[in-house]
């Protein structure tokens, strides 16, 4: 049986889910500034029990990919336009300009994961 929490930014109300399954865990779009991502992450690691994580991108924009690195054991499923190095790569520079702009420091490196 799946159960499911979700986890909503104050940045656009973006929104999070991680859906757990008997084998699984699901994580939908990872969003978005790093107290956020660590609250979800605390989540993850307390029902995760030994299950595979699976982070799912359902689009590649910037502020749904932001908090990927902090799953870094997580399996990535994504279109391939979405997960393609080079719009990662686009979009996390995107990120780095809002975090720019507004001072958001994030404990990991926003690289794209196919380098």
């Amino acid at each position: 049986m799946a159960d499911y929490k979700l986890f909503t930014s104050c940045l656009w109300q973006t929104t999070s889910a991680v859906v757990s399954t008997d084998d699984r865990l699901y994580l939908f779009d990872p969003a978005y500034f790093p107290h956020e991502i660590e609250a979800i992450a605390d989540y993850v690691q307390s029902v995760r029990d030994g299950r595979e994580l699976v982070l799912v991108l359902t689009h590649g924009d910037w502020d749904h990919i932001a908090g990927y690195p902090r799953f870094p054991d997580a399996r990535l499923i994504g279109h391939k336009q979405i997960a393609s190095p080079e719009r990662l790569a686009k979009q996390l520079r995107k990120t780095n300009r809002f975090d720019g702009s507004y001072y958001v420091h994030r404990p990991y490196e926003l690289v794209p994961p196919f380098v």
